[in-house]
Order: structure tokens, then C-alpha cells, then sequence
């Protein structure tokens, strides 16, 4: 396939004047196309190319191409080495030309045949493409090597490159078409390309910033070029691209991204946070929205508090919120479990193995926590609601050994507010939990709040508070005593006196 390419080249070099041209389609037809990344050889040349070849000279796109090799490890180094492990490669119907091949690994002198100088290229055996010359004349480093190769290019027509400073002494590029208004006589940029030192850039058309997803299939890197290719196929598509729409709800979204990432106030910043995302949302198809985690949390408590009343905002068309079903979706992953989690159980097991048996003897504290009354997405679940009601509090069960140092977490359980029903049903799970990995619950203890007192009046006889119970979990049935804890004995003492500013002692 090379070979007929050479021969077909040297014709129209021969021939010269128009026959070129006729020669180019029958050339791109045939030719084997090389597979690197970014690479133009065997492909239709550019409108320079085609002067080169009118004028009887080689065009640069026009290099030998060598197959694949058949071995399947060379063949695998190849695909890795050009960049193109992808499922569009199909090695069989394509090559790689010389420009990634070392000058070493071409075989050179004489032919044993002809006994004369090799006029065809030809490879030394097994040996793979060179990683570090892919294309470094197209890739680009910085704004002043963009700016020398643009220099050297025929840009797409009227398109004029700008090198500019910015206050900062940052230098940024644009790349612009522009037309004179005939009544002021000043200039009106159509189209721009603006690229900034990081090679990060934006597009404008007719004064209005584009989505940049209208040539994210251009660039490997998404929002920035790393190529002159890239460049100059980005100019191409710019200058037809017309501001729709989704541009300018992009446009408003961005200017309110630029005021929450100034520092404002925390309710200003909160507006700005939703209405940036209702303008992105209202560009999405219904079911394309992704809704963040802040707009997921707000729309559960709105949910909660009044279901007719979400119901009516999600149907009117002022807000683009989740349906009433994907709130329960998520929040019905928020169930009590009987018992302890498994993953609870694990660990207080190990934990338990490698204790001294003085050391399981232990005291169960029960106390609640007061936290903020919110809804928080994490994980792809909603915590903070329990039974369709916002918590506020969290029931915690706390073992610390009564002869040793050791302690530990047992559970959390998030309620609205501590009933008398949640201690008796969180102590019962977590005694016969505790019971059956082995340790020895020898007391319970909580503060002497009225829902804690009357728990513990229930334990005994006739309301009365007994000094202790029996362990129905254990096969002895040994004592579990009830007691208050000191530390709230001081503190109810604290803030009675300085409620009262007395304190009588009997």
C-alpha cells in the first residue's frame, strides 16, 4: 500500500499543474491511514498541502506507513506507545508512519538484491514507536509557543491572534473575527477565542460566552487545549456557533458561581447557590437532572413539613425540584433495624476477644444528644429523619469498663425527641446484644431527666425506682443495678443554684 503511494506521488510530481489535484482523492482512497494520536499522515491534505503538491513538492502528510506488526506483545506496545488503547482502533486496516520511529530503528545501506542505496523505508525487526515524539511539532507548551505556531499557520478566514496582559501581569491570547460598524466606525467582535496561561479557554459568539460541551468533542482535555490541531479545529467550529438558550442560562449561572466563590453572606450565598442550580437544571431534559446534595436535603424537609404544599411546587413551573417519589425513594433507606447492625456486632466481637474477663465487666450509659434539626445527603441517602419526621436528637449507648480502661460506642439512634419507649427498646436490643458477644453488664446508668425516671420507675414494683434488675439474657440472671450518674447530680445542683441563688442542704 505504501509502495503504490510513492508511485502514484512521483507521477504527479512528474506531471505537475492540475494533474495533483486530481491525484489527491485517489491517494486518500487508497492510502493506510496512520492510527497515532493526533497524527495527520496518510489523511487529505490541507489547502497548503494541496499548493505543495500543485507546485510538484512533498506534502508533509505524505509519510511511509508501516502495519502492525503480527507478533501480539509488539503489537500491544505499539497501541500503548501512539496513545490509542481505545475500541476505535482496528490495528489490521491501519499503521503508524515514520514520524514516530527514531532514526536508529530504520534499516539503512545497501540492498542485497539491487546492490544499491535503499530508496524505501524499512523497519528493523520488533521494534516500537517512540513515546516522546508524538507530534511535538503540533503540541503546544505555553501561550508564546501557541502564538509562533499560529504565526506560521493559515488560520481559518478573518481570524487575527491577540497577545494581551492582564493587571496581574498574567498574559492571556485572544483569537478573534471582527467587522466595523459602519455608523460608529468601531470594531464589533463576532467571534473569540480566549486562552489563558493555564491553556484553560472560553468561546464567545456575537458578545455572548458558549457552552463549552459545543466542542468538548474536539479537545482530549475538556476546557483546554494541548494541541495546535486543537486550536485550530476550536476556530473552525466557534465561527458558526450562535448563542442559544442554555448559553445564556449558563452565562447567568457563572456570573453567580463568581459571587459565591468572592465571599458573601452566608443568606446571599445560599440564594445564589439555588438559583445557580435551577438555571442549570431548567436547561436539562426532565430526566437528565442531577440534583445536588443542598437541594436534595431542603426538598426532604420541604417534603416533610407539608406534602400538598411540594407537591404544588414541583408541578408549577417556577422550580425544578425532585419528584415526590425520589424523596421517598431516598429517604426509605432510613429504617430501623431489630437489633445491632451487622457491622456492629463485628467489631464489638473483636474488640471483646481481647479483653481480660475483668475488663467485660461493664457499665451501660444511655444519654441523648441534641443536634442541628437538618436533613444531609451522604452516600446516596438522606440521614437526619426518622418515620417521615426531622430528628433532632440523637439516643446514644455508651460501655466503659468498670475495671479497666476500656470503652466504646454501641449504637446512635436518631429521634425526634427521647420517649420512654425508645430507652426501653434500644436497652433491651443492646443488653441482649451485649449479653450474647460475651460481656457482663454489671449497671445502667443515666442522667435523672423526667423520661429517664420514668423508665427506670418502670423497672420495679409498684413505680417505684428498685436498685436493680436481673439480666433475663443471662443464664444466671446476675444483677444489673440503676443509678443516676453523678455528674448530673453536680450539674442539676449548678444550675438549680443559679436559678434560685439558694441552696438548702436537709
Amino acid at each position: 500500500m505504501d509502495r503504490i503511494g510513492i508511485k502514484m506521488r512521483r507521477k504527479s510530481c512528474a506531471a505537475g499543474g492540475g494533474g495533483g489535484m486530481q491525484l489527491i482523492e485517489s491517494i486518500v482512497a487508497i492510502m493506510v491511514k496512520c492510527a497515532a494520536f493526533n497524527c495527520r499522515s496518510g489523511y487529505r491534505p490541507t489547502k497548503q498541502e494541496e499548493v505543495m503538491i500543485d507546485r510538484g513538492e512533498t506534502p508533509p502528510c505524505w509519510k511511509h506507513i508501516f502495519t502492525f506488526p503480527k507478533k501480539a506483545e509488539i503489537r500491544a506496545q505499539w497501541v500503548s506507545n501512539i496513545r490509542r488503547e481505545d475500541s476505535g482502533l482496528n490495528p489490521d486496516h491501519s499503521g503508524v508512519c515514520e514520524l514516530h520511529f527514531k532514526p536508529q530503528d530504520f534499516v539503512k545501506g545497501v540492498a542485497p538484491r539491487t546492490k544499491t542505496e535503499r530508496q524505501r523505508l524499512r523497519l528493523k525487526r520488533d521494534v516500537i514507536p517512540a513515546t516522546e515524539k508524538f507530534f511535538d511539532e503540533d503540541t503546544i507548551t505555553d501561550l508564546d509557543d501557541l502564538f509562533n505556531k499560529l504565526s506560521t499557520e493559515m488560520l481559518p478566514s478573518g481570524f487575527r491572534p491577540v497577545m494581551m496582559q492582564l493587571p496581574g501581569g498574567e498574559k492571556l491570547m485572544t483569537i478573534k473575527t471582527e467587522e466595523f460598524d459602519e455608523v460608529t466606525g468601531l470594531p464589533i467582535i463576532l467571534s473569540n477565542v480566549t486562552i489563558y496561561a493555564n491553556l484553560n479557554f472560553v468561546i464567545h459568539g456575537n458578545g455572548e460566552q458558549l457552552s463549552l460541551r459545543k466542542v468538548a468533542d474536539i479537545t482530549a482535555t475538556p476546557g483546554q487545549f494541548s494541541t495546535l490541531g486543537e486550536v485550530l479545529n476550536v476556530m473552525a467550529r466557534v465561527k458558526s456557533l450562535v448563542a442559544d438558550t442554555n448559553d445564556h442560562l449558563e452565562a447567568a449561572a457563572n456570573m453567580l458561581d463568581a459571587l459565591v466563590d468572592h465571599g458573601v453572606e452566608d443568606e446571599v450565598r445560599l440564594v445564589a447557590t439555588f438559583a445557580t442550580e435551577q438555571l442549570r437544571l431548567v436547561s436539562k431534559p426532565l430526566h437528565g437532572r442531577r440534583y445536588s446534595s443542598f437541594l436534595l436535603g431542603n426538598a426532604v424537609v420541604w417534603d416533610r413539613t407539608s406534602p400538598k404544599l411540594y407537591r404544588m411546587m414541583h408541578n408549577c413551573a417556577l422550580f425544578c425540584l425532585p419528584h415526590p417519589r425520589t424523596l421517598r425513594r431516598l429517604t426509605s433507606a432510613l429504617r430501623m433495624e431489630s437489633g445491632l447492625d451487622g457491622a456492629t456486632m463485628t467489631y464489638l466481637g473483636m474488640r471483646v476477644a481481647k479483653l481480660e474477663p475483668r475488663e467485660r465487666l461493664v457499665n451501660l450509659a444511655m444519654d441523648e444528644v441534641y443536634t442541628a434539626q437538618s436533613v444531609e445527603m451522604a452516600g446516596g441517602r438522606v440521614y437526619g429523619e426518622t418515620a417521615g419526621v426531622v430528628t433532632k436528637t440523637l439516643f446514644c449507648t455508651h460501655i466503659n469498663s468498670v475495671a479497666g480502661k476500656y470503652e466504646d460506642i454501641v449504637s446512635m439512634l436518631p429521634v425526634p425527641h427521647v420517649s420512654k419507649n425508645d430507652i426501653e427498646t434500644t436497652f433491651s436490643k443492646v443488653l441482649q446484644a451485649l449479653t450474647e458477644l460475651g460481656y457482663k453488664v454489671v449497671s445502667v446508668t443515666t442522667d435523672n431527666h423526667r423520661t429517664n425516671q420514668s423508665w427506670h420507675n418502670s423497672l420495679g414494683r409498684n413505680g417505684r425506682h428498685p436498685e436493680f434488675i436481673l439480666n433475663p439474657y443471662f443464664a444466671d440472671e446476675d444483677h444489673i443495678y440503676t443509678m443516676y450518674d453523678t455528674v448530673h447530680f453536680f450539674k442539676n445542683m449548678y444550675y438549680g443554684l443559679l436559678k434560685h441563688k439558694t441552696l438548702t442542704v436537709p
